[in-house]
């Protein structure tokens, strides 16, 4: 289970980066230039529009990017987790086998 949540958290965070520069749309940003770039025949409108898409156009790819690494982030996390957890089990059980085996020498000894 936890190898299944890490290769999970590893593949989100590949689609969120991937997905990311997918969403990103390079049109807005290429009209924010030339709106820029040609300010006196643009009017002060179009300039604020142009800014404004190209705010969320950079707004919606962060978004995007920043949840796959966060979802994959938390599933690494919990897989790793999961991990240590299981080990500190076995641990565990390995002590209280180990206890008991001396409890049963010291009885048979004793």
């Amino acid at each position: 289970m936890q190898e299944f949540l890490k290769v999970f958290g590893g593949i989100l965070i590949v689609v969120g980066l991937i997905g990311g520069f997918v969403v990103y749309d390079s049109d807005i940003a290429e009209v924010y230039e030339d709106a820029k770039k040609y300010s006196l025949s643009t009017s002060d409108e179009e300039l604020a529009f142009a800014k404004q898409m190209q705010s969320d156009n950079i707004m919606n790819t962060s978004l995007f990017i920043g949840s796959g690494i966060i979802g994959g982030v938390f599933f690494l996390a919990l897989g790793y987790i999961l991990e240590q957890l299981m080990i500190s089990g076995k641990e565990t059980e390995r002590i209280v086998k180990r206890l008991d085996r001396l409890e049963r020498n010291k009885e048979q000894v004793g």
